[in-house]
């Protein structure tokens, strides 16, 4: 579960990699806050989901006017990587940390 509360602003960001996409289900949006992302605006509404990649970058901001915001955020593998031999080799890598980003390794089968 995701809140944005009125008057935050998420800077410009984006997700650590392309290995996953995310389901945004809108729970409660009142005030229509939406989120910027590869040119287009998404904005949440009770019922529906959306697909997100967030390895674009994406800012989101909410007036002070503006209530609470609440989504159900689901994550899932990306799609294109079953026809993948590598996956990310994330458990090495703590972000903010300063340890070397994460790697592709291969896939044993």
């Amino acid at each position: 579960i995701n809140t944005i509360h009125p008057g935050s602003k998420l800077v410009a960001h984006t997700g650590s990699d392309n290995q996953q996409l995310l389901v945004h289900c809108g729970l409660s949006n009142p005030d229509n806050v939406s989120l910027q992302i590869a040119n287009e605006s998404v904005t949440w509404e009770p019922g529906l989901c959306s697909v997100i990649d967030d390895s674009f970058e994406h800012p989101i901001t909410s007036s002070k006017t503006q209530r609470l915001r609440v989504v159900l955020i689901i994550k899932m593998t990306h799609p294109g990587l079953a026809s993948s031999s590598y996956v990310l080799d994330g458990g090495s890598y703590m972000s903010g940390k300063g340890e070397r980003p994460p790697r592709a390794v291969p896939i044993l089968h």
